[in-house]
């Protein structure tokens, strides 16, 4: 069961880069529209579905809103989120805060917390599906949030490597790292993203990588 659900989590989740919000049973539920993701219950560990603060004129936000980013600051996440969080006080005129977290699982577990009151939200890419389906955390992102809003579509990705390598092409690389099994370094964070995309290249190209656990991208580039 498992693996059905992991194939069909990273074919959805490569490209989505999602604002995710807790809300109990709320799987089965089309994804809002924008207007509608203002007011759509959004944080909260269970219960019944409440709807989003409203301002006193009727307004949303109408108290201060979380935005959860659930990996180190200066990421990619990172920067996304501050890029909505300065947009969403400039148009709703609300007052709005991005806090960042060592782990992924601060993060989620922040989340689940929360009030399901509109005011928390989490910011999460592909890794959320990862890390669920792989066993390294136990939220699960289909029963216990919705998305109510893309953020980016990332696009392709990319392999990168130093300019000194011994090889420039994707070919190359394989063939050195076949004649050299273990010596070519690959940074991943663990049971994430790039953790299954380098095991699929393992698998695929026959060659074994020394992954390194490297989570945030500052990392990776280091």
């Amino acid at each position: 069961m498992r693996k059905s659900r992991w194939i069909k989590g990273l074919s959805a989740g490569f490209l989505m880069m999602s604002l995710l919000a807790g809300c109990a049973g709320a799987n089965s539920a089309p994804a809002p529209s924008a207007t509608e993701a203002a007011t759509a219950t959004t944080a909260g560990g269970g219960g019944e579905t409440e709807e989003a603060a409203p301002a006193a004129d009727g307004s949303w936000p109408g108290s201060s809103v979380q935005l959860l980013v659930p990996s180190k600051a200066g990421g990619i996440t990172d920067i996304y989120t501050r890029y909505v969080q300065g947009s969403l006080q400039k148009s709703t005129g609300g007052n709005f805060a991005t806090s960042d977290y060592d782990t992924e699982a601060e993060g989620y577990e922040n989340l689940r917390s929360a009030n399901a009151d509109g005011t928390t939200f989490l910011f999460q890419h592909s890794t959320l599906i990862c890390k669920y389906l792989t066993g390294a955390v136990e939220y699960d992102p289909s029963t216990e949030s919705r998305v109510v809003g893309e953020v980016a579509d990332m696009g392709s990705q990319a392999i990168i490597c130093s300019p000194d390598t011994p090889y420039d092409t994707w070919d190359e690389s394989i063939a050195y790292a076949k004649e050299h099994p273990g010596d070519v370094t690959t940074v991943i964070a663990t049971n994430g993203t790039t953790h299954s995309i380098f095991g699929q290249v393992q698998k695929n190209c026959g060659v074994e990588l020394n992954m390194v656990e490297c989570s945030s991208e500052a990392d990776k580039l280091t």
